[in-house]
């Protein structure tokens, strides 16, 4: 049972609050406690699912190990760094801030698999993993860095928004993009 729920129940129960009938309890506080808690386990259950699913198929795809490897861990690197500098900045982590990995994780893949498709179809013409890659920078950098920066304007446009913790979620949100990106361009050697 919820905490405050507990509290509010035992004081109920005391002879001299007693009250005959029902009762119900409702506000806020309850909800946020009641819907906290269960996203809590949400996320601690299910981002993991659904990072193991993206692996998979990923592998799948692609059939390369070490580039899938790479290719996590670029998004898993970014989503880490996003909350170690949200909870550093002293923001605590709540409803919505919890679900920053749930939304950078895909996001940050999205460049990989681009770069990765890219890699692929490429390789065949150019026979050379250096050129390749510099071929695929080369036609990429440009799509994908407008597409990063329309991606991290449009969540940091929720910081109008006059709610404290959406305001964070997309400041946050749009500051993982923007290490997502870095992360990609600067994971790859100088070619």
């Amino acid at each position: 049972m919820l905490a405050v729920a507990s509290a509010v129940e035992r004081l109920l129960e005391r002879p001299t609050l007693a009250i005959d009938g029902e009762h119900y309890l409702a506000g806020l506080p309850l909800a946020e406690e009641k819907f906290g808690g269960q996203m809590f386990i949400q996320m601690g259950v299910l981002a993991p699912i659904a990072d193991g699913l993206i692996f998979l198929l990923m592998y799948y795809f692609f059939r390369k190990l070490l580039l899938v490897i790479a290719a996590m861990l670029v998004a898993t690197l970014s989503f880490t760094w996003t909350m170690g500098l949200l909870i550093g900045t002293g923001f605590t982590v709540h409803i919505m801030s919890s679900m920053i990995p749930v939304f950078l994780m895909p996001i940050a893949i999205l460049n990989s698999i681009h770069v990765l498709s890219e890699f692929f179809d490429l390789y065949p013409r150019y026979q050379d993993r250096r050129a390749t890659l510099r071929a695929v920078y080369s036609e990429l950098f440009a799509p994908i860095s407008y597409t990063t920066l329309t991606t991290a304007i449009a969540f940091a446009s929720l910081m109008l928004v006059p709610i404290p913790p959406v305001q964070v979620f997309g400041a946050f949100i749009a500051i993982g993009v923007v290490i997502a990106w870095l992360l990609r361009w600067f994971s790859c050697p100088h070619l």
